[in-house]
């Protein structure tokens, strides 16, 4: 029976988490976008950082931040109500844990939509709403505070996901470890792209560390492909 249950649960995150509900709301509100052709600018020196999966980002670098949020939500909740439905069908099991994980692979390789969505983010806070909100406290104030004394943006703002591995490893359920594992392995390969252009900017250097903790603070959405600097 327990078998059962995972792939129940298996089954239900992937296909809950494969809604893009960046497409969906997309359609209404901005129906000529190419949400794959985005980019992220930083005020302070006029430079770029390519956003390349179909995101909430996606969408409020085109249609505007209220519709982004309401993205963010419904992708939050996509993950959040499997897991919360297995966890109180089956408590005994690891279900719960099965059901977050799937809907972060289902959001980041969505089968309705050609295996190809965003980067995970959302269904990740989703289903650790479930799991763990106390990961979530943890992680992102630790990596915020990393990210401003190193004046990194990547670590200030994605290093969170990374931290959950020993946060769970700590909490001692290999179950919570093997899904935290699984869910930031899919989410920084699916961010491949972003990290080799980012350790491309930090190879070149030369910025000072005020420069660089300004850009932290400085991100607008602007629509079109990134163009290299330098």
């Amino acid at each position: 029976m327990t078998w059962a249950w995972l792939l129940a649960a298996g089954a239900a995150g992937y296909l809950l988490g494969s809604i893009s509900f960046t497409r969906l709301v997309a359609r209404r509100v901005a129906p000529d976008a190419d949400l794959s052709e985005t980019s992220f600018t930083y005020a302070e020196k006029g430079g770029s950082v390519p956003v390349q999966g179909v995101s909430a980002s996606s969408l409020r670098a085109h249609a505007g931040g209220r519709w982004a949020l309401a993205v963010v939500v419904l992708d939050v909740g996509k993950a959040a109500l499997p897991a919360l439905a297995f966890e109180l069908l089956a408590p005994e099991t690891d279900a719960s844990l099965v059901a977050a994980a799937a809907a972060v692979v289902g959001h980041v390789w969505p089968v309705w939509h050609g295996f190809v969505g965003g980067f995970g983010v959302s269904p990740m806070i989703g289903g650790l709403l479930v799991i763990d909100p106390l990961a979530l406290v943890v992680t992102i104030a630790a990596s915020g505070l990393i990210g401003v004394a190193l004046a990194d943006r990547l670590v200030a703002f994605d290093g969170w996901t990374l931290l959950l591995i020993p946060w769970f490893a700590w909490r001692g359920d290999p179950a919570e470890v093997a899904y935290a594992v699984v869910v930031t392995g899919v989410y920084w390969f699916a961010m491949r792209a972003e990290v080799r252009d980012h350790l491309r900017r930090v190879r070149r250097g030369g910025r000072p560390w005020r420069d660089r903790l300004r850009d932290l603070r400085s991100y607008t959405g602007e629509t079109g492909r990134a163009e290299p600097e330098g």
